[in-house]
């Protein structure tokens, strides 16, 4: 039978597919490791570039690397990964080795620097703010820079500083993790690798780990291990929207493996995957989910909100220009359509108002019944302007009504029997003129 790790490791081969399947063409990365100094030579550094170099690899990163460089070295291997940072999603710019702060700016030593004055290291070492710039100039979405350079200084007798300083200038998406605090020393470690990389190897493999939270949990573990001789700092500018981890589709099994990621993590990653989609009006958000995790918890919600922006979109382009309604027009000519359009209404029990034609020159008015001196109602109109009263809702029942509210009522139209004459109220009131056939309402 085989072993557990065998069978985790076949299911995560399954899980994530092969390496040359899912090797990233948009994720590049640059590693240079010095340690041959001819004075003050480290023990870690280029051991450290190496195994960081080979962890990007089966991750996913094209990777430039370099070992024990000089000035020269260093330079050309730059413009390299300034040419292969053109389309790049994601960018990593890792250094160990000796650097030195000069007026707020950050070089890293090359193995033949020879130093006699301040001045001289802007010639003859690399500035790591060119490098960020190339990364800001091409657009790269997610940008690393990676710094465990903050070790002893080389050159104490020219320069008093030590350590590096914090760059001032960060643009947004960019982390910056330095493997011990701002003008502090960073131990070169007992074992193959430094204190921070080793630390940083293990986090960095595993794919529960987002970019952000693998960093400082890479800090934590170092202050641990040192007993908070040694205390990392990171610095970071608003990422974009949508998370980065490092061992995603792009990871090799071995490395999956190797990091010992169990079931928790896998279904921790996927939530985190979905979180940061699960609002998103593009369906290539859902289908990157899918891509990763074809039959996840969320698969079947993500199919849905695919196929759902797809008939949006659709219906979208397909629906024609709105026209004008009719409850834009002017109210006596939505009315008048109305009528027409519905000849059975003029027979319903809810008076309208009839079609009229207003003059050019004047705005449009209803007559009224105007007060006389008697109790009685004269069938004058009122003037030009009195506002249009829409039909009410009911038929009218003047004789619940006060004389000064019947006066006031206005003239509708109806399709009821009309008689005239005159009408004597229980109250007193009188009219003469047409009325309705049941004597409730006034015409």
């Amino acid at each position: 039978m085989p072993s557990l790790l065998h069978a985790a490791a076949l299911l995560l081969l399954l899980f994530f597919g092969s390496p040359t399947a899912y090797a990233y063409d948009d994720r590049v990365a640059l590693v240079i490791g010095n340690d041959t100094y001819p004075t003050d030579p480290l023990k870690n550094a280029a051991n450290d570039a190496r195994a960081v170099a080979k962890t990007l690899n089966d991750l996913g990163f094209k990777v430039v690397v370099k070992t024990n460089a000089d000035i020269n070295t260093m330079r050309s291997a730059a413009v390299e990964f300034a040419k292969i940072l053109d389309g790049a999603t994601a960018a990593v710019f890792y250094y160990a080795g000796h650097g030195i702060q000069y007026r707020d700016k950050n070089y890293l030593v090359p193995v033949d620097a020879k130093l006699t004055s301040e001045p001289e290291i802007v010639y003859y070492a690399l500035e790591v703010g060119q490098l960020l710039e190339s990364m800001d100039d091409a657009k790269v979405k997610f940008k690393f820079i990676i710094l465990d350079a903050c070790r002893n200084n080389p050159f104490s007798n020219v320069f008093s500083a030590t350590g590096l300083a914090k760059i001032s200038k960060v643009p947004p998406g960019t982390i910056i993790s330095y493997a011990a605090a701002a003008g502090a020393v960073a131990l070169d470690g007992d074992g193959e690798n430094g204190l921070y990389t080793k630390h940083l190897l293990t986090e960095i493999r595993n794919p529960a780990n987002q970019a952000g939270p693998m960093f400082q949990r890479v800090q934590t573990a170092v202050a641990q291990d040192s007993s908070n001789r040694q205390l990392p700092e990171v610095y970071s500018t608003p990422l974009p929207r949508g998370a980065f981890f490092f061992a995603e589709r792009g990871a090799s099994p071995a490395a999956v493996a190797a990091a010992g990621v169990s079931s928790d993590a896998q279904a921790s990653l996927e939530r985190e995957f979905w979180m940061t989609v699960k609002d998103s009006r593009d369906p290539r958000d859902f289908r990157a989910y899918l891509e990763q995790f074809p039959s996840g918890t969320f698969a079947v919600l993500a199919r849905n909100r695919i196929d759902g922006l797809k008939t949006a979109t659709t219906q979208v382009a397909a629906a024609p220009l709105a026209q004008p309604a009719s409850a834009t027009l002017p109210a006596p000519q939505a009315a008048a359509q109305t009528s027409e359009a519905s000849p059975s209404a003029a027979t319903s029990a809810v008076p309208t108002v009839p079609k009229a034609e207003p003059p050019p020159s004047a705005p449009l008015a209803v007559p009224t019944l105007a007060h006389s001196e008697t109790r009685g109602l004269d069938a004058k109109p009122a003037a030009a302007t009195a506002p249009l009263v829409p039909a009410a809702a009911a038929p009218l029942q003047i004789a619940s009504l006060s004389p000064e509210q019947r006066t006031a009522l206005p003239v509708v139209a109806t399709t009821a029997k009309v008689l005239s004459g005159l009408i004597e109220f229980t109250d007193g009131a009188t009219y003469n003129g047409e009325y309705r056939e049941d004597k409730n309402t006034k015409i």
